[in-house]
């Protein structure tokens, strides 16, 4: 279904969560820049963002600072050269 919807909506920006990273960007999404995907964990953890990071995401929020931060992080993402 997500390679679908990508298709047919073509977003500038991708929120997955954190278990379906970076599997979302494999095979059929492979066109779909990694760079433009932030990743939504469970738990502020450097862990958790270094992984997201290493794997290509743009950008990666806990869950719990996710209403305070998604809009300034896609904001951010979006303004970057694609």
């Amino acid at each position: 279904m997500l390679a679908d919807a990508l298709e047919r909506y073509r977003p500038d920006l991708l929120v997955v969560d954190t278990g379906d990273f970076p599997a979302c960007c494999r095979d059929a999404l492979r066109r779909f820049p990694r760079d433009r995907v932030v990743v939504v964990g469970p738990e502020p953890s450097s862990d958790y963002y270094r992984s997201a990071i290493d794997l290509g995401a743009g950008a990666w929020i806990s869950r719990d600072s996710l209403a305070d931060r998604l809009s300034t992080t896609i904001r951010a993402l979006s303004q970057r050269a694609p």
